[in-house]
């Protein structure tokens, strides 16, 4: 038969290993808490800058609605200049050739 001593000490040595195991295992919780909270900081910080390049982009997309008749009509300038530096280059030759 087990004395009353050895089992009171059986007894401490469980409790003081179950505070031992609630006080790690609080100190895990805390530490996933923090690890969570700045993830959620990160993503608050990335949801920013994207916000940021989204506005940035629906300005762009605005400049170049607004971009697209003046390019229209450049384009339409180089085309008529173009027809008329061939009439010209014709022009050139044919004074070359009856010279």
């Amino acid at each position: 038969m087990t004395k009353p001593i050895t089992k009171i000490l059986c007894i401490s040595a469980l409790a003081a290993g179950a505070y031992l195991k609630r006080d790690q295992i609080l100190t895990t919780g805390r530490q996933l808490k923090q690890t969570v909270d700045e993830n959620i900081a990160a993503v608050d910080d990335w949801l920013a800058a994207l916000q940021k390049v989204n506005t940035s982009l629906t300005h762009l997309a605005q400049e170049v609605d607004a971009a697209l008749p003046v390019i229209s009509e450049l384009g339409e300038a180089v085309a008529k200049f173009s027809e008329e530096s061939s009439s010209h280059i014709e022009a050139l030759t044919d004074f070359d050739l009856k010279k």
